[in-house]
């Protein structure tokens, strides 16, 4: 069965910041995550510091997105 992964579990968030930094060509510095939000501290290709504040709901977009694109399931938006 394809079944995405919980959005809000920690290990799937941390699978989906893993790839937004892979696709900035990065290399992570942290990850902090509280109730609203997370922020994302990486190095980018040209090795300058960049910070990403992403709130819960963009994150889960994003990870939508990211499974939308690879193929393996119909995405179903639960927030509208």
């Amino acid at each position: 069965m394809n079944r995405i992964p919980d959005a809000r579990s920690l290990s799937e968030a941390l699978r989906t910041i893993g790839r937004l930094i892979d696709a900035n060509h990065g290399h992570l510095i942290s990850v902090v995550r509280n109730q609203d939000r997370v922020i994302v501290e990486y190095r980018a290709k040209d090795d300058l510091p960049q910070r990403e504040e992403i709130t819960h709901f963009e994150l889960y977009k994003l990870q939508q997105r990211f499974y939308k694109n690879r193929g393996t399931f119909k995405p179903v938006d639960l927030w509208t």
